[in-house]
């Protein structure tokens, strides 16, 4: 290695060190309380701008959260915790394999998985056993609708279009309960979930001229702002109905928010196309706050149709939290693909603890915010994801511990309930158990077709 790359590493390490040791509580400073309300003038809502900035000013404190905000974990809790992972891959391996036998997953299967899932969980991350079983049981019917809608709005769909679009409706569904929301699918949640299998398949899709996905993508915004027009494919004829899905539970006179969200999000994923060239470190942090934090308030807003000042903070913070964390588990792929991200874009000899310990005093915001939502049944809530934000950021570093100094991961494993090493070994089970699990999921997704509202939707009051 020559002398001045030697000098870039020494020094840039230095650099992180010594953010990431504010983090490990090494080197404490006064930094603003990020529980504290923003003000927003004579407005009744923030505007996306000041929502960017109020989380960009968090990212850019010199000042991450310091060790003793977060969970540290003993040796011998670790051990603990590691012995109940093992257990419960274990029954997910072995059940696995009986999917894989049978062809599906019935009634006891389900059963037998949530009873471990629960006694691997609740001990594990300090979840309040009661609190998660009635949730658990309030999701799973309310995501057989969700399969049985999809299913019903285009039978082509796949299985795993069907899971794309299930794992953000799991999300909304999570939000029903924190607002307030009777816990059950709606329109709007199918409407917007299901438009992620088909704009990201679109988009993705290498033999697609460029020139059409632009058109593609400048029709969809007019569609998202209220202009009616004929549907120039099929492709455009399912997006639209999606759209109309979420127009019929939410009039657009009645819930302007809903729709200035979604068009707001179908800006900053239009931008996002401009992170594949050589984008400044500016306008990547920028896209990563604007997609990621429109992305779950608009989630918000199409579960409650409106939301408080201090809700909206928080849910932009939850969002852009969680495409940082997806963001650093996909640092290898973006970098492969040439996708610029705050981790993607760093060389490789620069350490990920900088971006990380940033990563987390966003996450710290958003367990701050949670109080602003209040609602009976919320707390539940609230506790699971306060007490699952660092697991999500440790779980996804995990895989990534070499771009880490040895400082900063010893300082990440300690606030992980597994050390990192066997953390990775269980992931890898994990995955080949879900990948067996991939043939039988067309038994689930195929298993009705019955249409199942008009009974029972419940709307925000105008």
């Amino acid at each position: 290695m020559s002398r001045r790359r030697s000098e870039l590493v020494n020094g840039s390490e230095l650099r992180d060190q010594v953010v990431f040791g504010s983090f490990c509580g090494q080197s404490r400073g006064p930094r603003n309380n990020p529980g504290t309300p923003l003000v927003y003038g004579d407005r009744m809502r923030p505007t996306p701008g000041q929502l960017r900035e109020a989380v960009l000013s968090i990212w850019r404190n010199e000042v991450p959260p310091g060790d003793g905000e977060w969970r540290v974990y003993s040796p011998a809790e670790q051990a603990a915790n590691q012995a109940r992972l093992q257990s419960f891959v274990d029954v997910l391996s072995c059940e696995s394999a009986r999917a894989r036998e049978g062809g599906t997953v019935g009634r006891q299967a389900q059963d037998r998985l949530l009873v471990g899932f629960l006694d691997f969980a609740c001990p594990t991350l300090d979840w309040d056993r009661p609190a998660l079983e009635e949730l658990l049981r309030e999701i799973p019917p309310a995501m057989d609708g969700f399969r049985l809608e999809a299913r019903r709005f285009d039978p082509s769909l796949s299985a795993e279009d069907i899971y794309q679009g299930a794992r953000n409706a799991i999300t909304m569904l999570c939000l029903q309960r924190l607002l307030g929301v009777r816990v059950g699918m709606t329109p709007a949640i199918v409407g917007y979930s299901l438009l992620y299998p088909y704009t990201d398949n679109y988009l993705d899709a290498v033999a697609v001229r460029s020139g059409d996905k632009a058109a593609f993508v400048a029709r969809l915004g007019e569609r998202l702002q209220g202009r009616l027009m004929a549907p120039a494919s099929q492709l455009e004829r399912r997006v639209f109905d999606l759209v109309d899905m979420i127009d019929g539970q939410y009039p657009r006179e009645r819930f302007p928010e809903v729709f200035e969200t979604l068009s707001a999000i179908h800006a900053a994923q239009v931008r996002s196309l401009g992170l594949f060239g050589r984008p400044s470190a500016r306008e990547v942090i920028e896209v990563s706050v604007e997609k990621g934090g429109m992305s779950v308030l608009a989630d918000g807003y199409l579960v409650a149709g409106s939301l408080t000042p201090a809700q909206a903070e928080c849910l932009y913070a939850l969002g852009v939290f969680l495409q940082l964390r997806d963001d650093l588990e996909d640092v290898a792929d973006d970098r492969r693909r040439g996708q610029a991200t705050v981790f993607s874009s760093l060389p490789w000899y620069r350490r990920l603890d900088n971006v990380t310990a940033r990563t987390l005093a966003v996450g710290r915001a958003v367990v701050d915010r949670l109080q602003a939502f209040d609602a009976p049944g919320a707390g539940p809530v609230r506790q699971l994801m306060a007490r699952s934000l660092m697991l999500a950021v440790t779980d996804a570093a995990a895989s990534t511990s070499r771009r880490y100094s040895r400082r900063g991961r010893e300082a990440l494993e300690r606030h992980s309930p597994f050390r990192f090493g066997f953390l990775v070994e269980q992931r890898r089970r994990v995955s080949r158990a879900q990948g067996s699990f991939t043939g039988v999921l067309e038994t689930w997704v195929r298993d009705h077709d019955a249409p199942l509202w008009g009974r029972e939707i419940q709307m925000p009051a105008g």
